[in-house]
């Protein structure tokens, strides 16, 4: 397990509490779900990018660069209900220079799906910054103020990506 990787994402289903948690493992993303009173439950979740999660490139996605499994991070995004995990390409995982390039982002009610029906599937997007180099060492959430994207105690919590004491929010809104 890379326990930098590690998030949790507490939540209530009618009475019962859901308590979960995702991590990145040497085999790809994993969840552990406890529903109510229930025994917790591991639950992959690589299925739907399998290959990229193993070093290849699939249907567009870029490959992940394996052997950095060690520098990924993750956020609970709540703006978008996305669990978030910062990985690096496998294109730019050069010795010289590693560095987490690419988010991908796991839609949380499609995680909580898997756990019910064994025939869904989680759904994930990429992010990434293709025409821009704007690495992630840290994945956090700040309070910013909706029109000036200021840094505000009374704002909106948004996401927010940083590295090397720069920090940038990838989901600018305008």
């Amino acid at each position: 397990i890379n326990f930098a990787s590690y998030v949790e994402v507490p939540r209530v289903k009618g009475n019962a509490a859901v308590n979960m948690a995702f991590f990145w493992s040497e085999e790809g993303p994993m969840m552990v779900v406890q529903l109510g009173n229930n025994p917790p439950n591991l639950v992959p979740l690589w299925d739907p990018i399998r290959p990229c999660v193993r070093g290849e490139q699939f249907q567009g996605m870029p490959a992940i660069d394996i052997s950095l499994i060690g520098n990924i991070c993750s956020a609970w995004c709540p703006e978008y209900n996305e669990v978030r995990f910062a990985v690096t390409k496998k294109t730019t995982g050069a010795a010289a220079n590693p560095r987490n390039d690419m988010l991908l982002c796991l839609d949380l009610n499609s995680a909580l799906e898997v756990v019910s029906d064994p025939e869904a599937y989680p759904v994930w997007r990429m992010r990434d910054n293709t025409n821009t180099q704007l690495p992630v060492d840290t994945l956090f959430l700040a309070q910013v103020d909706p029109s000036t994207g200021l840094m505000s105690a009374t704002g909106q919590r948004r996401m927010f990506c940083a590295s090397n004491g720069l920090m940038y929010e990838m989901d600018t809104i305008g």
